[in-house]
């Protein structure tokens, strides 16, 4: 798949999510702002191979997603302040919403009125 006539990072990173079936375009977005395109495309080519032969397995022996294929090799390849830079802003706003939810809850609970889903 040849991707590399892309030169604007929204829409290569729209383009790889939508071949992947990854709902977090976003990070692909952060991996191609931190690593640059060229990096994520290799990454991505690599996804691709693995995905045409045997699939890698979650730690309870699901198959992984391609999506989750892609950001599995990110974690295996890159630093560790490289992996904050692309995750960190997502698992920030990720917390904020679970504390959101948990405060909501709690109000929930003292009016006795069941929560909401």
């Amino acid at each position: 798949m040849n991707l590399s006539g892309i030169s604007e990072p929204i829409q290569l990173a729209t383009s790889i999510s939508s071949i992947l079936n990854e709902p977090e375009v976003h990070l692909i977005l952060s991996v191609i702002l931190v690593k640059g395109p060229s990096f994520t495309l290799e990454t991505f080519e690599k996804t691709l191979g693995i995905l045409t032969q045997e699939p890698l397995s979650t730690k309870s022996g699901a198959p992984r997603t391609p999506g989750g294929t892609f950001f599995y090799l990110l974690r295996a390849t890159l630093p560790k302040s490289d992996l904050e830079k692309i995750f960190k802003p997502h698992l920030q706003q990720k917390n904020r919403r679970r504390r959101a939810r948990k405060k909501l809850q709690k109000k929930f609970e003292k009016l006795s009125i069941a929560s909401p889903p």
